[in-house]
């Protein structure tokens, strides 16, 4: 037996005690059986009780890592993994960290996947740098294994935080599962700590080979300003997606985009998609004010025209997006029309197109609390049909939504919202 299947029997070992399916004399038989292990058993001994002697201080060095994350909320192979590398990395001292790092991970590759893979790899790899700092370890310099870095890759953490006006932030976050197959017109649903509510954002952007996910968040009530709050290496604790359903792109000619205030960029990856198909792309975007306008140049440069506009001037033509969409419609040709924003524009964008007999597409974000289509809470009404906005949308033909019924649900928690906001503020929250 190799060390490398020392390992996995130990990791086997652990995970069934985690378990609570195998106690530590049924073990300790099982490490006397001499049929079963042979030359590493001494190994696998060791690793076991170094867990088991030094548990609470290994926790004390992987909770740092894990920053926002508690250790007991991990899966049980990734804890028992954790541990147990995390005990050869502190007591095995003829075995360079780099190797016990590397053979990890592999172990972790092997039974919990390449996410994990990523996870486990970005931990031990802060728990080798508390281990050095200490003076517990030192860095080793042998052949084949000199200078070697370890990338840290939590997951969920906040790559790059931008301030886009005095109330929204956009930020990159590190989910490459998600931006492996998310799509134009998918949403994600966050929380941002043990006690978070869940909250659905459309994706605004994805960088597949980065593994990012781009999402902008506007600081209106609690929650929200507490996203807004967190900064560059901060780590959501729950980050799910991508769910809903992806924009239908293909090439219908000429499209117009319609993008309000924090609604500009979910609209975005459509437009370029769109643009992507072969379509003219048109683009309308606005906001009550210039602080408020965001990704104007994204817009522009995926667009074949753009128009901007603002409710008190500030930028581009003074008015509403819909005085924009009535003189390009009236010019007639535009064969299909999507629009995102605030639930009263998409209204009155849908209202004026239905009149054109234009096809539109409204991405719907109502109250939402699993994101799967089982509480209901995102209930919504299109040609007369209940929907869920989570399953069956986020996009709905416009001209079929019941925006009353929309609207009035909406603003069902608006007064506990107000208190819950409130008493945060008068707590001390900060979240710019």
């Amino acid at each position: 037996m190799s060390r490398h299947e020392a390992r996995i029997y130990s990791m086997e070992w652990m995970y069934q005690l985690e378990l609570g399916t195998l106690d530590k004399d049924a073990l300790k038989f099982q490490l006397e059986d001499k049929e079963l292990i042979k030359g590493e058993k001494a190994f696998v001994g060791e690793l076991l009780s170094l867990v088991f002697d030094n548990e609470e201080t290994l926790k004390t060095l992987i909770q740092p890592v894990l920053k926002k994350w508690t250790f007991n909320r991990l899966g049980v192979l990734e804890r028992s993994i954790l541990l147990l590398g995390s005990g050869e990395m502190m007591n095995c001292a003829t075995i360079p960290l780099a190797v016990s790092i590397n053979e990890w991970v592999e172990v972790t590759k092997e039974y919990c996947g390449e996410q994990s893979k990523k996870f486990v790899n970005g931990v031990l790899n802060g728990v080798m740098n508390q281990l050095i700092k200490q003076g517990i370890r030192q860095v080793e310099k042998q052949k084949g294994i000199d200078n070697i870095k370890f990338e840290e890759e939590v997951m969920y953490k906040i790559i790059r935080r931008e301030q886009l006006g005095s109330q929204i932030v956009a930020m990159d976050v590190f989910a490459p599962k998600i931006a492996k197959k998310c799509n134009p017109g998918q949403f994600i649903v966050l929380r941002i700590d043990e006690k978070g509510e869940r909250i659905p954002l459309t994706i605004a952007d994805f960088d597949r080979e980065k593994g990012t996910i781009t999402i902008i968040t506007q600081a209106v009530g609690y929650s929200s300003r507490k996203i807004c709050a967190m900064q560059e290496g901060e780590a959501f604790i729950d980050f799910v997606g991508p769910l809903g359903q992806a924009t239908e792109i293909e090439n219908y000619g000429k499209v117009l985009c319609v993008g309000g205030g924090a609604g500009i960029a979910p609209v975005y990856p459509i437009a370029r998609a769109l643009k992507e198909a072969g379509n003219k792309v048109i683009s309308v975007i606005g906001a009550r004010n210039k602080d408020l306008l965001i990704w104007k140049d994204k817009m522009g440069e995926i667009s074949d025209e753009l128009y901007v506009t603002t409710d008190d001037g500030s930028d581009g033509e003074k008015g509403l997006v819909t005085d924009v969409i009535k003189r390009l419609a009236d010019h007639g040709g535009i064969n299909k029309a999507w629009a995102i924003g605030p639930v009263i524009m998409m209204k009155f964008v849908a209202l004026l197109t239905k009149e054109y007999n234009l096809p539109t597409i409204v991405s719907m974000n109502p109250i939402m609390v699993d994101g799967t289509g089982m509480c209901g809470a995102c209930r919504l009404e299109v040609d007369g049909n209940v929907k869920f906005a989570c399953v069956d949308g986020p996009e709905f033909d416009g001209h079929k939504v019941n925006w009353d019924l929309s609207l009035r649900r909406m603003n069902i928690y608006k007064a506990k919202e107000a208190i819950a906001l409130e008493k945060a503020e008068k707590g001390g929250l900060k979240w710019l």
